[in-house]
């Protein structure tokens, strides 16, 4: 089987319509793909443009460079083929394919492609020539990685890695055009969509347009100098033909213009609908800013709330603090009403004053016993001085504690009540029993108002601590 550059060269030399055609017929699907895409998708200018190619490509045989990659070369011929033929067609497409795209329900491959597709060819045009070839003969032709290499005159390896690195350049350039893919979703789907099939019969009528193009650019010369020799009657029949070339020229030309206005009309049409589109979104977007900001009064609404809650609940705590301290004054100035005038009706001897230490660690107990006034006390700590200390026991049994005198005045004692299991320091206040619970057994102190003598029941003062025990 002949590669491209034998067919060509059989072509240049020989003139084989053979050759020709097999090189047609081998590359018309990569043209006509280019050329379908570059038109936006309108066959009848990709068919314009496939023909134009070939008709090149057949005038420039000759030409060619014995090296030439010939579907590079192709690509790079269909590019200027269409340029000026389809740019204005190519961007009123896309605007309606941007439209159209809003509202599409297809997968995503399909999305990507019809993004990519009308920007594809623009970032080729940006890549280098070796690049460029490399991804047409990878991506386009199918070819493998050890025929693309081939093709370039690399290595296999070498081959890969300029295809990936052209895909990161393609990548690149689509992304300042606003597309945003990644180069394996790249490769994946130019491969899947990039070439289309050509109409059936387009290569073997392409083969023969070309062909005859040449045929007719070869004898035009000889044919020039013919002319010079033509009878009038010869010149009269060339200039009715001319004529008639020249009506139907115009006529073709009314026909492009009347369908040039066509399309404006139709551009013109869809500039209301685009309009439409955007004041759709414009309303689309105010009011979703306004559900978002009734969203966030309503939270706030509920914070505010809450917070109210929160405060009414502490000034109901305050209050009723209040309230207590209120009751815990009144409580306070009747007991210092109350001491006041009990300091009053005693003499001064039986009020007590805190002494210096004593060092009276034998400081004696009265077991009050048996007491209408104080049932269950069983003993009254004598009058003593500060740090003495004082052992509560039964009879001739182990002390169950200690009480040591660690501070007091007029109004209450601080002492400290020691036993096996530890110490704690207990403040007395005048007539406020405090509770502890020694060994499993509880006990009160009190601090009275008035001590009483057990053998006649007259107040003294040599009795400032009760111990009672509660069962």
């Amino acid at each position: 089987m002949l590669d491209d550059r034998q067919l060509l060269r059989s072509y240049a030399r020989e003139g084989s319509q053979t050759a020709f055609g097999e090189l047609v017929a081998r590359h018309v699907n990569l043209v006509y793909s280019a050329a379908l895409r570059r038109s936006g998708g309108d066959e009848d200018s990709a068919k314009d443009v496939v023909q134009l190619v070939f008709t090149d490509l057949a005038r420039k045989a000759d030409s060619l460079p014995r090296n030439v990659v010939l579907p590079a070369w192709l690509h790079r011929a269909t590019r200027f083929a269409a340029a000026q033929m389809l740019r204005t067609e190519r961007r009123r497409q896309t605007r309606e394919q941007e439209a159209v795209a809003m509202n599409a329900l297809e997968s995503e491959p399909a999305r990507d492609w019809a993004e990519i597709r009308p920007l594809l060819d623009e970032a080729l045009d940006e890549l280098g020539d070796a690049d460029r070839d490399a991804v047409v003969l990878r991506f386009f032709e199918q070819r493998s990685l050890a025929q693309v290499g081939q093709a370039l005159g690399a290595t296999e390896d070498a081959a890969r890695m300029r295809i990936s690195r052209a895909l990161d350049q393609l990548r690149e350039a689509l992304v300042r055009r606003g597309i945003f893919t990644t180069g394996t979703a790249l490769s994946s789907v130019i491969s899947a969509n990039a070439v289309h099939a050509a109409p059936a019969g387009l290569a073997v009528t392409i083969s023969t347009a070309a062909l005859a193009a040449t045929t007719i650019t070869t004898t035009a010369t000889a044919t020039a100098v013919k002319t010079i020799a033509m009878t009038t009657l010869q010149k009269t029949i060339i200039g009715a033909a001319l004529t008639a070339a020249v009506g139907t020229g115009i006529y073709e030309a009314l026909q492009v213009s009347r369908l040039r206005n066509e399309v404006q009309t139709l551009h013109q049409q869809s500039v209301p609908l685009a309009e439409q589109i955007q004041q759709l979104q414009r309303e689309r977007d105010d009011a979703v800013s306004a559900a978002t900001q009734n969203a966030d009064e309503l939270e706030k609404l509920g914070k505010d709330k809450s917070e109210l809650l929160r405060l009414r609940g502490e000034v109901g705590l305050l209050r009723r603090e209040n309230d207590e301290l209120g009751k815990l004054l009144e409580e306070n100035r009747r007991w210092q009403a109350s001491l006041t005038n009990a300091g009053q009706n005693l003499p001064v001897r039986q009020r007590f004053v805190p002494t210096k230490p004593s060092g009276n660690n034998n400081a004696s107990w009265q077991n009050l016993g048996p007491d209408p006034f104080r049932p269950g006390s069983l003993w009254a700590m004598g009058s003593a001085g500060i740090g003495d200390k004082f052992p509560v026991q039964e009879k001739a049994h182990e002390p169950l504690f200690e009480v040591t005198v660690i501070d007091g005045d007029d109004d209450h004692l601080v002492v400290e009540v020691s036993s096996k299991e530890g110490s704690q320091q207990v403040e007395l206040w005048r007539d406020k029993p405090v509770s502890v619970q020694i060994a499993e057994r509880k006990y009160e102190l009190r601090f009275p108002t008035a001590q009483v003598n057990p053998a006649d029941k007259t107040t003294t003062d040599k009795a400032h601590v009760i111990v009672t025990h509660r069962p």
